[in-house]
């Protein structure tokens, strides 16, 4: 695990027109605030790029803060334009060592 990365796994199909692309948001849920933090403008999207063959994404260079709830929102654009877009439930960052 990192404080500096996050990874969503995903599996689209579209048999009707078929995939385009991929584009991800990040959202942060900090001291009861929810907030898009990739990309930086809410409601915006990044591109991930055009494999369709994809079935992760990493992002690296983050700075993820203890505590925090992190979810990645992936959406598959199809050859339509039409976006399928799925919400992972996220992941809590614990730095905190174990007690044994």
């Amino acid at each position: 695990s990192s404080v500096t990365s996050i990874s969503s796994a995903f599996q689209f199909i579209d048999e009707e027109s078929g995939l385009d692309h991929f584009k991800i948001q990040i959202y942060q849920l900090r001291d009861g605030i929810r907030s898009q933090i990739i990309p930086d403008i809410h409601g915006d999207w990044m591109d991930i790029g055009n494999n369709i063959t994809r079935t992760s994404y990493t992002l690296e260079g983050l700075t993820l803060h203890q505590g925090a709830l992190y979810s990645t929102r992936v959406g598959a654009v199809n050859k339509a334009g039409f976006v399928a877009a799925f919400e992972t439930d996220g992941v809590i960052v614990d730095t905190t060592p174990p007690i044994v």
